[in-house]
């Protein structure tokens, strides 16, 4: 231990530690330090032949006070019992503990009450978990929720880092920033996913069209307000056909099967772009594209927006906002149930699986 007063330093060891065998000798530094001139040597204890058991801490007492032997602790307990003992037995000194109380009286007298906050969370929630409660809404409180943990999977690392790629092209530079697989969309598996693709996702989009030119925008988060809540998410690219024209493009790694829950995806985008949570001002028209370059051929989904398709799309994420918010959560089961994470949790989806398994 080292300790400094002034220009005074003050060096100590000592021999026996933990549960070593042999003593240790003086360390190099206390050597140095006792060789200086006009170093003042302590006394070395002798220390036993080996190594003591520990001795029990010893809380040290308090430094006597001169005014209150018993200590300052029994003063103020005393003061609280007998509030006239000070006056009482330190007269002298009552002028000024009155001076002082006060003061401090006026001090607490400005603190501002902090104030309880009673507002819950704003209910909020990823495009990604809007689609997972489009397909089953007990999975999704499980996720959502529960916070239940979700095993990792082949198909979604291999998604992140084709959406990297293909977001490292729109931009012409080398990010130094990690992707993150949670800002991707997390593809159902299934075992068309872990089949090997004559032509990889990548080689697709260099041969495609989205490769040709580049995007407006790419890789744009955005986060809107729905039915009381919040609903975040992040668009791959949007290319302008012409003035005022979007198509907002949602690439997918895997092939294209049918799946009416990812409508949702592509519903939340339209409805951001045209509230300007994208950019401003919104488009005039747009197109909305979900482009499939798993399975070794390029896929294309498009739907035009118009107004009513676009109203639609705001009533069906209201819904869906006030179900994942509220409930209830049932279960939706269906052939992806087999590759569920909650298979173990779900009855209704271990009844599913088996009477698939047995037509």
């Amino acid at each position: 231990a080292v300790t400094r007063a002034a220009r005074r330093i003050s060096i100590s060891g000592h021999a026996w530690d933990g549960s070593i065998k042999n003593a240790r000798e003086p360390s190099e530094l206390y050597l140095i330090a006792e060789s200086l001139e006009g170093a003042l040597k302590g006394p070395r204890e002798i220390v036993a032949d080996s190594n003591p058991a520990p001795a029990p801490f010893v809380e040290s007492a308090p430094a006597p006070d001169p005014l209150f032997p018993e200590g300052v602790g029994s003063a103020v307990i005393g003061h609280m019992e007998d509030p006239d003992q000070m006056q009482r037995d330190h007269s002298d000194l009552w002028p000024v503990v009155t001076e002082r109380v006060q003061q401090l009286e006026l001090a607490i007298a400005d603190l501002a009450a902090p104030a309880a906050d009673t507002t819950p969370p704003r209910f909020s929630v990823s495009v990604t978990n809007l689609v997972a409660l489009a397909r089953c809404a007990r999975k999704f409180n499980w996720i959502h929720h529960e916070r239940l943990p979700q095993k990792p999977r082949r198909s979604a690392v291999e998604g992140t880092a084709f959406h990297r790629r293909v977001e490292l092209h729109h931009l012409g530079v080398i990010s130094l920033d990690d992707a993150s697989p949670a800002a991707y969309d997390d593809p159902p598996p299934s075992a068309e996913s872990e089949t090997p693709a004559k032509h990889t996702p990548w080689e697709l989009f260099e041969e495609s069209r989205f490769a040709e030119s580049p995007p407006v925008h790419v890789e744009t988060p955005f986060e809107i307000a729905s039915a009381g809540g919040t609903i975040r998410g992040k668009v791959d690219a949007i290319y302008e056909t012409e003035p005022g024209h979007w198509e907002i493009v949602d690439y997918k790694s895997g092939r294209h099967r049918d799946d009416p829950a990812r409508a949702v995806q592509l519903e939340a985008y339209a409805v951001a772009a045209a509230e300007g949570a994208i950019a401003s001002p919104p488009p005039d028209q747009m197109e909305v594209t979900f482009a499939y370059f798993g399975g070794g051929s390029l896929v294309e989904a498009s739907e035009s927006v118009d107004d009513d398709w676009l109203e639609q799309a705001r009533t069906h994420v209201s819904e869906l906002m006030t179900l994942g918010e509220h409930g209830p959560f049932e279960p939706a089961p269906e052939s992806d149930c087999k590759w569920c994470d909650f298979l173990h949790l779900c009855p209704e989806g271990r009844a599913f699986v088996r009477g698939q398994r047995t037509n």
